[in-house]
């Protein structure tokens, strides 16, 4: 204690004395809670993730960290945002494995520049231990995790299994980029590819319970599953890019697989049950010979696939609109947002709008594949048709007003639908190339499966009736909807007509901005 003054100082003599500490200290050895935080500050500052991604993976296996923390953190912190709950959670949370892992997840999904080889080692270090884990006894003891009260543990669980699927499919990407010829070892790198692909697919549906969760309310979508949209695209990428290199029956038995597995993906984003359909021989695709199409062929399950497509079409033009609604686009399902957009027509028998300039380059590439694999079918001239839409006054007015206002469909759409389009697109793709290694009733619902996700596309984008169904006609039916499209919709396309709230409320964009709504 010191003399001068009445303040009491602790003395750390104690702790100095215990065997070892000391020696330790002057050693240079940093107690293991140090290390691991600078070995994850380390990761991806340039240069040091070799010697990073080493000492965390020996600290981990020392189980100098505990695993999980016994004690479950107070969640009453009273702040509504959950990513900031989750950050002040983190700032009272034990330094431990979970810890760990969860901040190698936060460098993962934020993109972390580095070299492949470090991407790759990071991907083994949260495959030992954690993605190993996730499907022991077919994956019920993650549930069991999932489930707990335990909110911190839950949010660690999630951002790590997202990390993970990420990196498998970022990695199997790489790993395709760096091909150079199709010798041996590279057949055998891509059936590696496919494997992680299609483990990928198979983590998101056996947890598609806690992946994808849209809002019943608005149909909005929490960001988990934004990122889970994100990734079924590049799994499925992958697979359509892998079995187009080559046509070795072992690539193709697991893209089969993976194939399987997206298909069940996309029946739970679609709403769809994933039932087998059954053929009939009047209803083949051999069978087409002219457009506009049939579309007695599509069962419940092609029907939800072409009405997801649509959707998302129309949310790539409709700001208030979310792709994601379960029922066909109507007026009255718009709601509020802050993006303020309307980019479709509604002058013609359907719904008629814009792709992405990617999207309708793979609508393009898909008819030139339909060609080969229905010879006998009317060529549809997809790239002619859709110059000439450019040309319409209609079009050009939409896309130099969108380049006014720093827009594209990205922006425009807010809950993840542009990876939807892709998604469905690269799942078309792969039916494709199946059904080019197929025969009867299979080819023929591989064909069917992707006319359902290029029909409602292609005629959305060159406003043309390629096929008979009734998919982008409802809007069309209700009687006003002309007088409120030319009361509501100014020059610039905005929608001020009314828009209902997240709680279903209803608002006039007219009122809440203080002004009228202006004639078209």
């Amino acid at each position: 204690e010191s003399d001068d003054s009445d303040q009491a100082y602790i003395s750390d003599d104690e702790d100095l004395a215990q065997p070892g500490v000391l020696q330790s200290l002057k050693s240079g050895r940093l107690p293991v809670n140090i290390r691991a935080v600078h070995a994850i500050c380390l990761f991806g500052a340039g240069g040091k993730d070799y010697i990073a991604l080493r000492c965390l993976d020996r600290i981990i296996q020392s189980n100098e960290l505990d695993s999980f923390d016994e004690e479950e953190i107070s969640t009453d912190v009273g702040v509504a945002d959950e990513n900031k709950i989750v950050s002040i959670w983190e700032l009272h949370a034990p330094l431990n494995n979970t810890f760990v892992l969860s901040s190698l997840a936060d460098l993962a999904t934020a993109n972390v520049r580095g070299h492949p080889r470090s991407l790759h080692s990071l991907l083994s270090i949260l495959k030992k231990y954690f993605l190993t884990n996730v499907m022991i006894n077919e994956g019920l003891d993650f549930d069991e995790v999932l489930a707990s009260g335990k909110e911190l543990e839950k949010a660690h669980a999630l951002k790590m299994l997202l990390a993970s699927l990420k990196l498998l499919i970022d990695c199997a990407r790489m790993d395709l980029a760096l091909l150079d010829g199709l010798d041996e070892e590279e057949v055998n790198t891509i059936e590696q590819v496919v494997n992680e692909s299609a483990l990928a697919l198979k983590i998101m549906t056996r947890f598609q319970y806690i992946l994808w969760n849209p809002c019943f309310s608005d149909w909005s979508l929490p960001q988990s599953s934004v990122d889970i949209v994100s990734i079924l695209s590049g799994a499925i990428s992958v697979l359509v890019q892998a079995a187009s290199l080559v046509q070795d029956k072992r690539v193709i038995r697991v893209v089969q697989v993976g194939f399987r597995k997206s298909r069940q993906f996309i029946s739970k984003i679609c709403q769809a049950d994933n039932t087998a359909s059954e053929s009939s021989a009047f209803s083949r695709a051999a069978t087409w010979r002219s457009f506009p199409l049939p579309h007695g062929w599509q069962t419940s399950f092609h029907q939800k696939i072409s009405l997801r497509a649509y959707n998302l079409c129309i949310a790539g033009c409709v700001s208030s609109f979310s792709g994601w609604e379960p029922s066909e686009f109507n007026l009255d399902q718009l709601r509020k947002s802050n993006i303020n957009f309307f980019g479709v027509m509604l002058e013609g028998p359907c719904v008629a709008g814009f792709l992405p300039d990617n999207a309708a380059s793979a609508v393009a590439e898909q008819w030139d594949y339909i060609s080969h694999i229905l010879p006998d079918l009317e060529l549809l001239p997809f790239e002619e048709y859709l110059e000439d839409r450019k040309k319409m006054n209609w079009y050009q007015k939409v896309r130099k007003t969108m380049e006014k206002q720093s827009l594209d469909s990205s922006k425009i759409s807010t809950y993840g639908e542009q990876n939807g389009i892709r998604a469905l697109l690269s799942f078309s793709t792969l039916c494709l190339i199946l059904a080019e290694e197929s025969e009867g009733d299979e080819k023929d619902e591989f064909v069917k499966l992707s006319m359902s996700v290029l029909l409602p596309m292609t005629q959305f984008s060159i406003d043309k009736q390629v096929w008979q169904s009734s998919i982008g006609t409802l809007v069309m039916t209700f009687s006003g909807n002309e007088t409120k499209i030319g009361f509501y919709l100014d020059e610039n396309y905005h929608w001020s007509g009314p828009t209902k709230t997240k709680q279903g409320q209803i608002q006039h964009a007219s009122n809440r901005l203080g002004s009228r709504p202006a004639t078209a």
